[in-house]
C-alpha cells in the first residue's frame, strides 16, 4: 500500500493529492433523463454515424433522437444500383441502402437500419432511409441535398416521382429526362443534366417557358446534350445581351 506521506506527480511533474487518485464508482443514468438543451448540446459533440448508431440501438431511442432532430450540414444521395447510399454530411459517414459497399470513410452498414429497409426495391429502401433521417435531424443547408443517379437507375426514379424533389440535383446520366420534366422544375436551387438527349429545339423551348414562367424554376442549371448545342439555334426567337467575362461568352435575357 502507498506510503499516504509519499509525494505523487502527475505526467507533467506537478504534485496531485493521494486522494483524489481514488475515484468512486458513477452510476449510469438515461440519456434521455436529461433536458433537451443539454442533450442537443452533448449530441453537437458526436458524429452523425455515432448518433445514428446510438439511435437504433432501441425503438426508445430512436423515437427519443427523432424528437431531438439534432443539427447536420447535409445530405446527399446516391442511387447507383446496389451502390446506392446516403452520405451524412461531409464526412459524417455514408450510410449502405444497397448491397454493395462503396469506399467510404465511415459507412454505417445495412444490419444498422435493417428497421429502415424492408421496402421491395432499392428505390424504395433509398426513399425510406431519407425519410427517417429527415426526421432524426436538421439540416441546416437544404440547398446541399443532392440526388445523384448513373445508368438505368434513371428509370426507377423516373417512375417514382422522386427526381426534382430536392432543391440541388445532379444526374449524372439524363437521358431519360424529357422536355416536359423540365417545364415541371419549381424552386430548386441547382440544377446539373449530364448526358441528355434534349436537342436544340428543346433547350429552346424550355429557355423561353423559363423566361415567361410565373414561378421560380431555379437558381442554376446546367446541361450537357448528345448533340451539340448551337446557340444560335438554342436562343433562336430570345432577346439577349452577349456580354464577355474572362473569355467567356454569357448572355442576358
Amino acid at each position: 500500500m502507498p506510503d499516504p506521506k509519499m509525494e505523487v506527480l502527475d505526467g507533467v511533474g506537478h504534485l496531485v493529492d493521494q486522494e483524489m487518485e481514488e475515484v468512486e464508482d458513477v452510476e449510469l443514468f438515461p440519456l434521455e433523463v436529461l433536458p433537451v438543451g443539454i442533450v442537443a448540446s452533448v449530441l453537437e459533440m458526436m458524429e452523425p454515424h455515432e448518433m445514428l448508431n446510438l439511435a437504433l440501438t432501441t425503438p426508445k431511442m430512436e423515437a427519443f433522437f427523432k424528437f431531438v432532430k439534432a443539427g447536420i450540414t447535409n445530405f446527399v444521395i446516391h442511387f447507383s444500383g446496389e451502390s446506392s447510399a446516403i452520405q451524412v454530411q461531409a464526412d459524417g459517414g455514408t450510410i449502405i441502402c444497397g448491397t454493395d459497399p462503396l469506399n467510404a470513410k465511415v459507412m454505417v452498414p445495412r444490419e444498422i437500419i435493417q428497421s429502415w429497409i424492408n421496402q421491395e426495391t432499392l428505390l424504395g429502401d433509398l426513399q425510406s432511409v431519407y425519410r427517417n433521417l429527415g426526421q432524426m435531424f436538421t439540416p441546416h443547408n437544404h440547398d446541399t441535398v443532392v440526388l445523384r443517379t448513373t445508368g438505368l437507375d434513371n428509370l426507377l426514379v423516373e417512375e417514382s416521382g422522386f427526381a426534382f424533389q430536392f432543391r440541388r440535383s445532379v444526374f449524372g446520366d439524363a437521358r431519360w429526362i424529357k422536355l416536359n420534366d423540365l417545364f415541371k422544375i419549381r424552386d430548386l436551387s441547382h440544377v446539373t443534366l449530364k448526358k441528355t438527349s434534349l436537342t436544340n429545339s428543346d433547350m429552346n423551348q424550355f429557355i423561353k417557358h423559363w423566361i415567361d414562367a410565373d414561378e421560380d424554376m431555379f437558381g442554376e442549371f446546367y446541361s450537357t446534350g448528345c448533340e451539340d448545342f448551337l446557340w444560335d439555334n438554342i436562343l433562336d426567337g430570345i432577346v439577349t445581351l452577349e456580354v464577355k467575362r474572362l473569355c467567356i461568352g454569357c448572355y442576358f435575357m
